[in-house]
């Protein structure tokens, strides 16, 4: 069965053009509209009017239909560079009585919500100025529902956010790694949801931040005073009047800014920015030249030599070529890490550039920890505990070319501010930023796939995280005690949660999980003290013991479709949980589930299961509010219910 496409594009007039005059601020900006063409997805081709979206051969969109049917997914036959498409359904048949809507990008998850498709914007990435190929992923598109013709349907799509093209004249030649749009309050947004079969579809914001960014890649330019061409989609939301703080921030310190007062960003449009900004090169790690060291090793294991007796008073340093075992103790020691129990001096190097270095067996060790004398292994890897108890460092660029970071590698740094990680890293080990308590944020690697269990545990000063799309579990600890993080956003693809992964974030006051995720382990979320709003994944079958506990922010929770079980004190010591929803697929609530010592007020709980689920002890302690507290099921079972173990934890059992 074949679906034919159509697209089509709300379109603004092009003939308005704003000038905002920002000169006593250093900055001209020009903000214009432009049109989207009518178009499809991946590629797009840009110009001063309109900006025109064509299918790419590897396309796929998903589809639903108007019954409790779960979606079918459709790959592209024809129509690979234009801008309708066929695409086929490998044999799932429509129905000529039902009504179809189609979403874009295709979810690979059969427990999809059609009334909830995800959205998210953080994470995007750039390759080169100009270019547009990541736009694909975030052009979230829907197509209304509509009745097949002759075992066909068609659709015209509608894009639901906005995009944007900025034109920038940076100051300063360099490389450029990120854009970021930043205002005094959250504004922008960050993650949502859409319902494939509302009437009028259109994007509702679930989060909000105050920073929205592009991480940059292979942006150079070569000379000051050159422009750089820099895409996004972003969600609609009237933003008129706002004043945002624009900043391209590059290597060695390289830093642009300038302000712009937003507008009201609609749809199905396209807006083009283009500034001029100011040099603002205050960064951590001077440029090469301003070091205090500057060295080429030709010849691994020399460094010491070369460097002198003038080692130890170096704050700075940049090294180039070959690097082995004894030069990188050396630069443990002058980190203020050691190399074994007999060192005596330490330097107090702060800034290090290794992206040029090339790391070689050879030399004895670079660390002997008592129970390992650790060696480089590989080129291509920073090795377990290569840099670890390195106090003194502030700023640490990698090698290049290194695809893993080891087990407690860049560990225990506790003056760490910044870490410049290659983007074809796929793997953190066990521990590897453990106790890093200076470090504030983190560029995760976009080829990330793998992180062990305590990664960032006790990174205290951590604000926020995005987890990059091919990460699909979230070990252990990961993120515990991580006290100041606020702000987690975890990708569609995600399967696995691990225990105890994010407890005691004390200031994370939301988390969105997603829906391919299946299993959450115990205390994943516990004591977070802050967490008020919880949306939970509909792929779990089971939420496991401890999973919130004492979360005493939280004051309701909508438990979805498809959990069955929810285990002993998943929810306990939650002090002001007052409202529940729990789903018809629930069998059994277990003892002590929403235990707490106090409840503050009665409860309202809502259950969409006919038969009354299993209720073991103490599952509520509702005391003095058991009178006033009310459980609303179906009308056709507030009898069995009445009849039932839930009878004791209310004093009203009503129909919904």
């Amino acid at each position: 069965m074949n679906i034919a496409f159509a697209f089509f594009f709300a379109s603004c007039s092009n003939e308005l053009e704003i000038g905002i005059d920002l000169q006593n601020k250093g900055s001209r900006f020009i903000i214009s509209e432009f049109k989207f063409q009518h178009s499809a997805r991946t590629s797009v081709e840009i110009t001063d009017k309109a900006a025109v979206f064509t299918w790419a051969a590897d396309d796929t969109i998903g589809i639903f239909p108007d019954t409790n049917a779960s979606q079918a997914r459709f790959m592209m036959i024809d129509g690979a560079g234009t801008k309708s498409a066929i695409f086929d359904g490998g044999g799932w048949a429509l129905k000529a009585n039902s009504k179809y809507a189609s979403y874009y990008p295709y979810i690979p998850d059969v427990n999809l919500d059609k009334n909830r498709i995800p959205v998210n914007y953080l994470g995007m990435v750039q390759k080169l100025s100009g270019n547009t190929e990541h736009l694909g992923s975030y052009d979230f598109m829907a197509a209304c529902s509509n009745v097949p013709v002759d075992g066909n349907v068609s659709f015209e799509f509608k894009h639901l956010g906005c995009l944007l093209q900025m034109k920038l004249t940076l100051p300063k030649a360099g490389s450029y790694n990120k854009l970021t749009l930043q205002a005094t309050e959250k504004i922008f947004v960050a993650q949502g949801y859409y319902d494939l079969m509302a009437d009028f579809i259109n994007i509702v914001p679930e989060i909000l931040v105050d920073t929205y960014s592009v991480d940059l890649q292979e942006v150079k330019i070569k000379q000051d005073n050159q422009e750089i061409e820099v895409y996004f989609l972003m969600a609609p939301s009237n933003l008129s009047g706002k004043e945002v703080k624009l900043i391209v921030s590059g290597e060695n310190g390289l830093l642009a800014e300038g302000e712009v007062i937003l507008k009201n960003f609609v749809a199905g449009t396209a807006y083009s920015f283009t500034a001029s900004l100011n040099d603002k090169n205050v960064g951590p790690t001077p440029p090469d030249d301003d070091l205090d060291g500057v060295v080429v090793v030709e010849k691994s294991g020399t460094l010491e030599n070369l460097l002198g007796e003038s080692k130890f008073q170096l704050t700075e340093l940049v090294v180039k070529g070959q690097l082995n075992s004894d030069d990188i103790a050396l630069i443990r020691r002058m980190a203020g890490g050691f190399r074994d129990t007999t060192d005596v001096d330490f330097g107090v190097l702060k800034y290090l550039d290794l992206s040029k270095v090339t790391l070689v067996a050879g030399g004895s060790y670079y660390l002997d920890d008592g129970k390992t004398k650790h060696r480089i292994k590989s080129p291509d890897a920073i090795d377990a505990c290569m840099f670890n108890g390195c106090a003194e460092l502030v700023s640490l660029k990698l090698p290049v070319n290194v695809v893993s970071i080891g087990e407690a590698a860049i560990s225990s740094c506790r003056n760490l501010q910044h870490v410049e990680i290659p983007d074809r890293v796929t793997s953190f080990g066990v521990a590897a930023f453990n106790s890093c308590k200076s470090l504030e944020s983190i560029q995760m690697p976009s080829m990330l796939t793998s992180m062990g269990s305590d990664v960032f545990h006790s990174c205290v000063n951590l604000r926020s995280i995005v987890i990059p799309q091919g990460v699909t579990g979230i070990q252990a600890n990961s993120f515990g005690h991580c006290l100041n993080l606020n702000e987690v956003s975890l990708p569609n693809g995600l399967l696995s949660i691990g225990s105890a992964a994010f407890a005691a974030c004390d200031k994370l006051e939301r988390i969105v999980i997603p829906n391919t995720v299946t299993e959450i382990g115990q205390r994943a979320f516990g004591s977070c003290a802050t967490l008020a709003e919880v949306t939970l994944s509909s792929g779990q079958s089971i939420l496991e013991s401890y999973t919130f506990e004492n979360c005493t922010a939280l004051t309701s929770i909508v438990i979805p479709e498809g959990v069955k079980v929810i285990a002993s004190r998943a929810f306990s010591g939650c002090v002001n949980l007052t409202h529940y929803q729990l789903p018809s697929t629930l069998v059994e609530l277990e003892s002590r589930a929403f235990y707490t010592a106090t409840f503050k007020s009665p409860i309202v709980v809502e259950c969409a299961a006919v038969e009354p689920p299993i209720i073991g002890e103490n599952v509520w302690k509702i005391g003095d509010h058991v009178a006033a507290s009310k459980l609303y099921v179906k009308d056709a079972s507030v009898v069995d219910y009445q009849s039932s173990n839930w009878d004791e934890y209310f004093g009203e059992i009503l129909a919904k």
